[in-house]
């Protein structure tokens, strides 16, 4: 008997820990998702609306103009000016998580599809605007 019961509380053991890696796996995958790679995440505690309303003046406070609004799906592209060649356009996702707290995915993009975007440029455009966004939300 004595046997059977550290056989069964080391299969219990093994059981809660690969509970543990699951569950782990799962999120770091779910982040992933969320996340690809050159995004940059900013985290607000505040009513989305005014989130949202902070999106815009942020964009027209860098000079981009939009292409694209959803405020249900919460969803925004915008892009630089034609002629401006100070980087590539933007796709910001904004995700209510509840009524005070908001994150804001933010994607530089390349402007012209058959040109191969500059990493660096992008990600530095995604930056520049959660900057000017931070600003104006008072973070």
């Amino acid at each position: 008997m004595k046997i059977n019961r550290e056989a069964d509380s080391l299969y219990a053991v093994a059981r809660q820990s690969l509970l543990v890696v699951l569950v782990a796996g799962f999120i770091v995958s779910c982040a992933s998702v969320r996340n690809p790679p050159g995004t940059v995440t900013a985290q607000f505690f505040q009513n989305p609306d005014r989130v949202w309303d902070a999106l815009e003046l942020s964009l027209d406070t860098l000079g981009y103009e939009v292409t694209s609004s959803n405020r249900d799906e919460g969803v925004i592209r915008a892009k630089k000016p034609a002629g401006d060649t100070s980087g590539g356009g933007l796709e910001i996702n904004q995700v209510m998580y509840t009524q005070d707290q908001v994150d804001v995915f933010v994607r530089g993009v390349a402007q012209d599809p058959t040109a191969a975007p500059e990493q660096a440029a992008l990600a530095k455009a995604a930056q520049d605007f959660v900057d000017v966004l931070k600003r104006k939300l008072g973070n």
